[in-house]
Protein backbone atom coordinates (compact mmCIF):
# COMPACT_ATOMS: atom_id res chain seq x y z
CA UNK A 1 0.00 0.00 0.00
CA UNK A 2 0.92 3.20 -0.77
CA UNK A 3 2.80 5.39 2.29
CA UNK A 4 1.77 8.84 3.31
CA UNK A 5 4.56 11.11 2.76
CA UNK A 6 5.66 13.24 5.85
CA UNK A 7 4.12 16.79 5.02
CA UNK A 8 6.23 18.70 7.46
CA UNK A 9 8.08 20.27 4.93
CA UNK A 10 5.22 21.56 2.57
CA UNK A 11 3.13 22.95 5.65
CA UNK A 12 6.48 25.18 6.56
CA UNK A 13 6.46 26.67 2.88
CA UNK A 14 2.99 26.85 2.56
CA UNK A 15 2.55 29.21 5.77
CA UNK A 16 5.49 30.77 4.77
CA UNK A 17 4.54 31.55 0.65
CA UNK A 18 2.18 34.14 -0.84
CA UNK A 19 -1.64 32.94 -1.26
CA UNK A 20 -0.70 32.65 -5.27
CA UNK A 21 2.36 31.03 -4.49
CA UNK A 22 0.59 28.75 -1.69
CA UNK A 23 -1.90 27.85 -4.59
CA UNK A 24 0.81 26.78 -6.98
CA UNK A 25 2.38 24.44 -4.60
CA UNK A 26 -0.70 22.46 -3.52
CA UNK A 27 -1.50 22.14 -7.60
CA UNK A 28 2.36 20.92 -7.95
CA UNK A 29 1.49 18.28 -4.86
CA UNK A 30 -1.66 17.12 -5.95
CA UNK A 31 0.11 16.59 -9.15
CA UNK A 32 3.06 14.35 -7.77
CA UNK A 33 -0.10 12.67 -6.35
CA UNK A 34 -1.56 11.44 -8.50
CA UNK A 35 1.03 10.60 -10.69
CA UNK A 36 2.48 7.64 -7.63
CA UNK A 37 -1.39 6.77 -7.27
CA UNK A 38 -1.25 6.19 -11.31
CA UNK A 39 2.24 4.47 -10.81
CA UNK A 40 0.93 2.37 -8.19
CA UNK A 41 -2.09 1.17 -9.66
CA UNK A 42 -0.10 0.40 -13.44
CA UNK A 43 2.31 -1.34 -11.25
CA UNK A 44 -0.17 -3.65 -9.04
CA UNK A 45 -2.16 -4.26 -12.56
CA UNK A 46 1.27 -4.85 -14.30
CA UNK A 47 1.61 -8.07 -11.23
CA UNK A 48 -2.12 -9.02 -11.46
CA UNK A 49 -1.20 -9.76 -15.76
CA UNK A 50 1.71 -11.31 -15.18
CA UNK A 51 0.49 -13.81 -11.84
CA UNK A 52 -2.29 -14.48 -14.28
CA UNK A 53 0.19 -15.78 -16.82
CA UNK A 54 1.96 -17.54 -15.07
CA UNK A 55 -1.11 -20.00 -13.22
Amino acid sequence: MLKKRKTYRFKRNVTNASPIRRRIMLRNAQRKISLRRRMFTLILAEEAIQSSEAS
